[in-house]
């Protein structure tokens, strides 16, 4: 199995076979990077405003305290929107994926049975035709990144959303699970 510093794998110890818990970490792109630069930008803003504010207009130099620790308060909060983890549980023939956000925060991003998949697939340009021709009607990206070695898409049919692409990093043994329940779906 491929050690990847980005991800962790966490297996049953309950010696179930058909049982898998996986995380991965988002690895920092373009959009990441913006957002960043855009919350430090933002708290710089409100540093220097209140600053301002409270040291010339109002003339209560007292206040800085708390404009400080409010611009504080307001970093720490918006900064763990910049690391994203994701997990993926498949067990008794479902999965469910969850963000996480700041190793705190977690957001059930979808849930399906297995039953339910129609196309397991490597992400790459011999494959790219199935997500076209899928007309999935959402899309989930719950991978490290769009260059990931392990990255797969899962074309699934929701009853309550239609059909929908779920883009997961796959290690050996979450694919040896995936088989285990839905081999038909599962492209080479």
């Amino acid at each position: 199995m491929e050690n990847n510093k980005n991800s962790r794998d966490y297996y049953a110890s309950t010696g179930l076979n058909n049982y898998v818990e996986y995380l991965t970490e988002q690895k920092g792109g373009a959009g990441l990077l913006l957002r960043r630069v855009l919350i430090v930008l933002l708290v710089t803003a409100l540093l220097v405003a209140g600053t301002v504010v409270f040291t010339y207009v109002v003339t209560i130099p007292q206040m800085m305290i708390a404009v400080f620790l409010i611009c504080f308060v307001i970093m720490w909060y918006l900064w763990k929107f910049t690391q994203i983890e994701y997990e993926y549980v498949i067990a008794s023939g479902i999965i469910e994926v969850d963000r996480i956000f700041g190793k705190n925060s977690r957001r059930k991003m979808c849930e399906f049975p297995l039953s339910q998949v129609q196309t397991i697939a490597p992400h790459n340009a011999k494959n790219a035709h199935l997500i076209q021709s899928s007309g999935a009607a959402k899309t989930y990206f719950a991978a490290s990144s769009m260059k990931s070695d392990n990255l797969y898409f899962v074309i699934f049919s929701d009853g309550k959303a239609g059909k929908g692409v779920l883009y997961i990093d796959i290690p050996e043994k979450c694919l040896s699970i995936l088989k285990y329940y839905n081999k038909g779906a599962v492209v080479e």
